[in-house]
């Protein structure tokens, strides 16, 4: 682990490197971690993908209904588990999400201190 002046200096020197561009300041500042940042991008997106797909199961259910498919009993069922399944997941994916970000939104809080 390396010593907090060093992490400070480290911290000065992207500053004074990037000075005028806050854009590359910010991405130098979490630099190391773009790993945590993206599992925590994926997560969200998992965690968010029941709202991206509760529209298109509510139309599959409502066409069926009017339509009378045939298999009508069998297809609520199947978008009703795919449903279910998707907010189930939603716990632990809000868990790794907040847990990955979290770690790399302290490294920088730690250095800018």
């Amino acid at each position: 682990m390396t010593s907090p002046k060093a992490v400070d200096e480290w911290f000065i020197e992207c500053y004074k490197t990037h000075k005028g561009h806050p854009l590359q300041i910010l991405v130098a500042i979490y630099k190391g971690n773009y790993s945590k940042f993206f599992l925590a991008v994926v997560f969200f997106f998992i965690k968010h993908s029941p709202v991206l797909v509760l529209p298109i199961i509510t139309a599959n259910i409502i066409n069926d209904i009017t339509t009378n498919a045939p298999n009508l009993m069998r297809n609520i069922f199947i978008n009703s588990i795919i449903m279910v399944v998707l907010i189930v997941l939603n716990v632990p994916m809000n868990y790794l999400y907040t847990k990955y970000k979290s770690q790399a939104t302290r490294y920088a809080e730690r250095g800018l201190r």
